[in-house]
Formats: C-alpha cells, sequence, structure tokens
C-alpha cells in the first residue's frame, strides 16, 4: 500500500503505523490494508481535527479509540490508556495519529523502549524523528512529564 500521501507517515514495525491526520480517504487505504484499530491522540477541538472520523473509521469496519491528549500539557494518565490500547491489541494492526505524528511517535517511543524493551536508539529510529521535540515532549520521551514536577 502506497501510504506516503498521508502526512508524516511511518512504519513502526509490521503491526504498527503512526501519522500525521488522515483525511477521509486515507482510512479507506488503511482499512484496505488490514489495519483493526485506530487511535486518535488529537483533541477533538483542534480546529482541523476530522468532526466525524469515529463514524468513518468504524463504518470501514475497524476500532475507533480516541485518546484527547494536548500538545502542550500531556499527562501520564493519557500515556497509561495508550500503553494499555496497545498491549490489548497486541499483535494486531493498528494505526495511531495525531496531527503531524508528534504525540503519536512519542508515545510510541515510549512504548517500543519502556514496555517492548528496544533499545532506546532501535526505538528512536521506528518513529517518526524530522521534528524537534520541545522540552515538555522531550521530557515525555524521557518518561517524565509535567505533573511530575508540580
Amino acid at each position: 500500500m502506497d501510504f506516503q500521501r498521508i502526512i508524516n507517515v511511518k512504519q513502526v514495525n509490521e503491526h504498527i503505523h503512526s501519522s500525521g491526520q488522515p483525511v477521509i480517504e486515507d482510512f479507506q487505504l488503511i482499512a484496505d490494508a488490514g489495519f483493526e484499530t485506530v487511535i486518535n491522540l488529537l483533541p477533538a477541538t483542534h480546529p482541523e481535527a476530522l468532526k466525524n472520523e469515529a463514524a468513518i473509521v468504524s463504518e470501514l469496519g475497524m476500532h475507533y479509540l480516541h485518546i484527547e491528549v494536548p500538545f502542550d500539557q500531556p499527562q501520564r494518565a493519557h500515556w497509561n490508556q495508550f500503553n494499555q490500547l496497545m498491549e490489548q491489541r497486541a499483535g494486531t494492526k493498528v494505526w495511531v495519529h495525531c496531527l503531524l505524528n508528534y504525540r503519536a511517535s512519542a508515545f510510541l517511543f515510549l512504548y517500543l523502549h519502556h514496555v517492548q524493551g528496544l533499545s532506546e536508539l532501535q526505538a528512536r529510529k521506528r518513529v517518526f524523528t524530522d521534528w524537534t521535540a520541545d522540552s515538555v515532549w522531550s521530557n515525555v520521551m524521557c518518561n517524565r512529564f509535567p505533573e511530575d514536577s508540580a
């Protein structure tokens, strides 16, 4: 499948892909490729969020899961929920997205490194690396969340 038209798409492994916000037509490609679950990390209130994404994904026969992660205030509870969902779907095809594949890449890095046991270097190579994380997301990728320092 040619997913290259999807913004910042990355094949993490044989079961997991991540990307920025897919457009309506992209979800058909994702479903046709055998993905069973779409996890959206973009808050529904974001101006570029696809308003009817849950219905689109469900109508294509995939599970739709939504964790609204504010870009400037990711919480450990968001990560814990994401980790739980990923563990529940281990071995199935999962597509994870947010707006630009930053939130998704950070959470997938944590999952690959801290849960699946990949080295930091191996985990970093598997996620979207064409962005420079700000201090909030750099800390998240070190498993330090904003509320940890409060």
